[in-house]
């Protein structure tokens, strides 16, 4: 009994109460994280509940126009009310998510995949709002003819504020870029999708270069069937983000999927989509990153956390144009200052200038980017790639 000696037993007590510090501190770190994003949480629902009421009103007042007008009621009095309706929708699917979220950060692999792919509806829902907001509110970007393809629509809007609340890097910038692609609308859809979460192929359409300092990682731990998740770190500027992205079917209303109205001409095309009622099926494919803790757990440091919600995302179907079958895009953009497509552009002024005009620089860059795809694309439909079912 005494052929232990003091000092072992001294030197395990030590590191049993060093263990116990060390698990001690890091539950009061993660209870201080958590009390963090359940406040940041209650505020983003309130938000949302607050805009969802406007909209309700919104669709209160139209019904109740339509029916004391019935007779007097025009085309665009009902497509309104269907858009609206749209966006209700995508607002409580939103508010589902949040207020599943603020359970806390779920310990069991069901619930995380629950959780992932909740998000990925989330980002569907964003993508869908800002369409809308597109259509109603943005501004045509005016460049160089030379430098852009004549096919191709692009709009923009610098904003401080993201879905009604102050954006906390100051500003964001949001992109719409319109074209029309000589390929089936599944294979455009696969290309986003590998443009959104395959670390080759991202590299190769964003032209991302070893002395860029961006390092790609696949996560494939906890991450359910249909979802991907990529890990993306800008060392240079000590900036991290995990994207998580997903590619579905869904059915957009016609209206929805006009040009903008500041790009409309003055007479519509009576079979301009814009025109049209009625759903289209389409796909959506979608990538985002946010602040949210349960969402990206990924992030190792706090300081280098993006500081609010990046998000990509397009619309993909297909029209029939004089017989031709054709494939229409509308990609959108929207980004805090402090991550505007990988740093490539650090300030505003390096995008559009104070009166509208897109810089040489950039369209030149964005047109290199479109012809990367492009590439990709036609690559994919040369080899038959099968695309996998939604």
């Amino acid at each position: 009994m005494n052929d232990i000696e003091p000092n072992t037993v001294a030197i395990g007590d030590l590191k049993v109460a060093e263990r116990r510090k060390k698990i001690a501190a890091a539950s009061r770190l993660s209870r201080a994280r958590k009390k963090e994003e359940l406040q940041h949480l209650k505020i983003e629902n309130k938000r949302l509940k607050t805009e969802q009421t406007e909209l309700q009103t919104k669709v209160e007042v139209l019904e109740k126009t339509i029916q004391e007008n019935l007779g007097k009621a025009t085309y665009e009095d009902l497509q309104e009310n269907e858009k609206l309706r749209r966006e209700i929708e995508a607002q409580k699917k939103m508010m589902n998510f949040f207020l599943k979220v603020m359970g806390g950060y779920p310990s069991e692999e069901v619930a995380r995949h629950t959780l992932y792919t909740e998000g990925c509806d989330s980002a569907h829902s964003y993508l869908l709002c800002m369409l809308n907001q597109s259509q109603e509110e943005w501004n045509p970007a005016v460049f160089k003819t030379q430098l852009v393809d004549p096919t191709v629509l692009i709009h923009y809007k610098i904003s401080d504020k993201f879905f009604g609340e102050s954006e906390s890097s100051g500003k964001r910038f949001n992109m719409r870029f319109d074209c029309t692609l000589p390929a089936p609308s599944g294979v455009v859809a696969e290309c986003l999708r590998m443009m959104f979460s395959d670390a080759k192929t991202l590299r190769r359409i964003w032209m991302i270069k070893d002395e860029d300092n961006i390092e790609l990682t696949r996560i494939e731990k906890d991450v359910p069937k249909g979802v991907e998740m990529l890990h993306q770190k800008k060392k240079t500027r000590n900036k991290e983000v995990v994207f998580i992205s997903n590619k579905k079917k869904c059915f957009m209303p016609k209206s929805s999927l006009g040009i903008p109205v500041k790009s409309r001409p003055k007479n519509k095309d009576p079979d301009s989509v814009e025109s049209g009622y009625g759903d289209v099926e389409a796909w959506s494919v979608t990538t985002t990153s946010g602040s949210l803790r349960a969402v990206t757990p990924h992030v190792t440091k706090e300081e280098s956390r993006v500081s609010s919600i990046i998000l990509q995302g397009a619309i993909i179907w297909e029209e029939c144009n004089d017989s031709n079958m054709l494939t229409k895009v509308t990609f959108i953009h929207s980004s805090p200052q402090d991550w505007i497509l990988f740093d490539y552009f650090p300030k505003f002024d390096n995008l559009i200038t104070e009166d509208g005009n897109m810089t040489d620089e950039f369209a030149t860059w964005t047109m290199k980017v479109y012809s990367s795809f492009q590439g990709v694309m036609m690559e994919t439909m040369l080899k038959g790639v099968t695309m996998p079912n939604p």
